[in-house]
């Protein structure tokens, strides 16, 4: 899942799906402690993805 996030295109997080997921989120929420987006795939899973302030400099 790691090395899934970290590629340019994050991929579905459920175990039985292998999607790459749209370029842009369905959601995004932006904190002080970093950035959310959730993503919507086709099969039904929403993956949500962190990035903090860090590792966005």
């Amino acid at each position: 899942m790691i090395e899934a996030l970290t590629t340019d295109r994050p991929v579905c997080d459920d175990p039985n799906c292998d999607r790459t997921l749209p370029a842009e989120p369905a959601v995004v929420f932006q904190t002080p402690a970093g950035r959310r987006c959730a993503y919507d795939c086709p099969c039904g899973a929403v993956t949500i993805t962190v990035v903090s302030p860090e590792s966005t400099s």
